[in-house]
């Protein structure tokens, strides 16, 4: 009478074995072309063999994140939106401004950031009875130094820290901002060089340190907060070989123990891979090819020591090895798919 239990239990185990091996991921794409929307990326680990299927038909979704069980991806048009998904449903549109690329969620999840590239703000969501409503617009001010490409205020990032603040990036100033939306006040946390077009960053679990990459001058800057709050240039690095010209960085990402710095080349086609050190100084370990055209983003999943590469131009998602020291390894999988943008990892 109990051979019928131990079976159901050995069943299980294996089916939950095998289930581990696959892992899925969404991606974002532009839609111009073949692309339609969100898919659903699924990587067996074990055959190396993945399987693609759109998830969501939408417009320009630029960039996705997932939060709970909820779905979030940027519409990167002349009017700018988010979309909420849930259980690969549609159940909200919120109306931005022109050109949204950018999206975070804050740790309670009460609260929602947009980035405005065209639009040059940063858009501000507060939760009521489980909807996210329309609160405040952060309108960026200025320009900079680049005649095409900072001729205004151009929004490119943002990320909540602990006390539900605000930080937001902007290619156009060349500046970082804090947006308070308590009081809906702002201010000037960290100022680049001229000419820099800071497009994304990454920050310690302290909230004490950010590495931030400039889209125009190709360069990574480590940075501290000092007592008056501002973010205080520690260290500055070329991500490109000294022979090379052109080419535009792009995403950036900092590994959980803090001690792996990745950030991509557009143009050179690469991940620079680089080493932190304590005193924040940075030391290149590699230039990773990326085996395709224009990486927009990339995610570094540690937990299954693989890197995934979102190729824009080549129309391509390539998945890489992650080694134990934190270098790009083997190529695993090339995976067609028409304009890649983003990458999310799905629970």
């Amino acid at each position: 009478m109990f051979k019928f239990p131990i079976f159901l239990s050995v069943l299980l185990a294996a089916s939950s074995a095998s289930f581990a091996q696959t892992v899925s991921y969404a991606i974002g794409t532009y839609t111009s072309g073949s692309s339609e929307g969100i898919y659903e990326l699924q990587f067996n680990q074990e055959s190396l063999t993945v399987e693609l299927a759109l998830i969501a038909a939408m417009e320009n979704p630029s960039f996705v994140l997932i939060a709970n069980d909820q779905l979030i991806a940027t519409n990167e048009t002349n009017q700018g939106a988010i979309s909420i998904l849930k259980h690969q449903q549609l159940s909200q549109i919120l109306s931005a401004e022109a050109h949204t690329c950018h999206a975070a969620i804050s740790a309670n999840g009460e609260w929602l950031a947009a980035a405005n590239y065209s639009g040059g703000s940063s858009s501000v969501y507060r939760k009521e009875n489980d909807q996210f409503s329309d609160y405040h617009t952060f309108q960026h001010v200025g320009h900079g130094t680049h005649p095409d490409r900072q001729e205004g205020p151009h929004a490119h990032w943002v990320g909540w820290l602990s006390d539900n603040s605000l930080l937001a990036v902007d290619l156009g100033t060349d500046e970082i901002y804090q947006h308070m939306p308590s009081s809906k006040t702002s201010s000037t946390v960290y100022q680049g060089q001229p000419g820099d077009g800071i497009r994304h960053l990454a920050i310690t679990e302290d909230e004490q340190r950010i590495f931030v990459v400039n889209e125009l001058s190709n360069s990574v800057v480590s940075a501290r907060r000092n007592a008056a709050g501002t973010f205080i240039e520690q260290h500055r690095a070329s991500l490109l070989p000294a022979d090379y010209r052109g080419g535009q960085a792009s995403h950036i990402s900092l590994n959980s123990s803090e001690d792996r710095l990745y950030v991509a080349n557009r143009g050179h086609n690469s991940i620079a891979v680089y080493a932190v050190a304590e005193n924040d100084s940075l030391e290149l370990l590699q230039h990773r090819s990326v085996e395709g055209d224009w990486p927009r983003m990339f995610l570094v999943d540690e937990q299954n020591e693989v890197v995934l590469v979102a190729n824009q131009n080549s129309g391509n998602v390539v998945i890489f090895s992650l080694e134990a020291n934190g270098i790009i390894g083997d190529t695993l999988a090339v995976i067609a798919l028409d304009t890649p943008t983003a990458i999310v990892k799905l629970p």
